[in-house]
């Protein structure tokens, strides 16, 4: 085992130093001295690029959907338990991260579903959309057009708020022609949300539905309804 000296004129220099230090005012941080708790997470958006198209990937918020095999259907409850325990997840509730996908082509910005909006049917933590884009310095005025992949609360509740005012007043809403004309009625027996006045389940696509005379005319129903303002 090796040692190591430390002459004496060394230690001598090093106190004469401290003791200097001291005299002047200084102040030696301690061991006591603890950085102060910061609260907040990290922006809720992620950047990426697909050839020379710019993606941007934006949370809606944590979507809770209760117990898990009342969604993943096949698997046993035992056997999902155990996948969702051996991923550290909790096994009695089933919670998603609501994404909505946003592609910059160069000319044109195009945002794919638009989450949840003001509905809290899915629980309190929904509906950060606006939030998630101002922190990724994206003008809602700015995106030209909103792809609605189907008609469910949790894609196209977002379009609007509770009083139906548009949040993207310059955006083209592409939806397709099924989920357009499927009747309102219909719509509460998928989703029973729909049937509170003040739930925006059912109308979310109102505010654009008048408009839809300024189309692109009649398609055929596989096919993508244009709704322009």
């Amino acid at each position: 085992m090796s040692h190591t000296t430390i002459p004496r004129r060394t230690v001598l220099l090093g106190a004469t130093a401290v003791g200097l230090g001291a005299a002047a005012g200084f102040r030696i941080p301690t061991g006591e001295a603890r950085a102060p708790i910061v609260s907040g997470q990290v922006p809720c958006f992620y950047r990426f690029m697909v050839g020379k198209f710019q993606a941007t990937v934006v949370s809606d918020g944590p979507l809770p959907l209760g117990e898990p095999s009342a969604t993943l259907k096949g698997p046993t409850k035992e056997e999902l338990a155990k996948a969702l325990a051996n991923n550290f997840l909790p096994t009695d509730n089933l919670v998603l991260e609501q994404n909505v996908l946003l592609v910059n082509t160069g000319s044109r910005l195009i945002m794919f579903d638009s989450g949840m909006g003001t509905s809290k049917a899915f629980g309190p933590t929904t509906g950060r959309l606006l939030s998630s884009l101002n922190e990724a310095k994206i003008s809602p005025a700015a995106i030209d057009d909103i792809v609605c992949t189907h008609g469910h609360i949790d894609h196209v509740g977002g379009l609007a708020d509770a009083r139906g005012r548009r949040y993207f007043p310059n955006a083209t809403i592409w939806i397709s022609k099924a989920d357009y004309d499927f009747p309102p009625a219909a719509k509460v027996q998928i989703m029973p949300s729909s049937t509170r006045k003040d739930d925006p389940a059912a109308r979310a696509p109102a505010p654009h539905r008048r408009h839809r005379a300024g189309g692109a005319g009649a398609v055929e129903a596989d096919d993508l309804e244009r709704c322009r303002a």
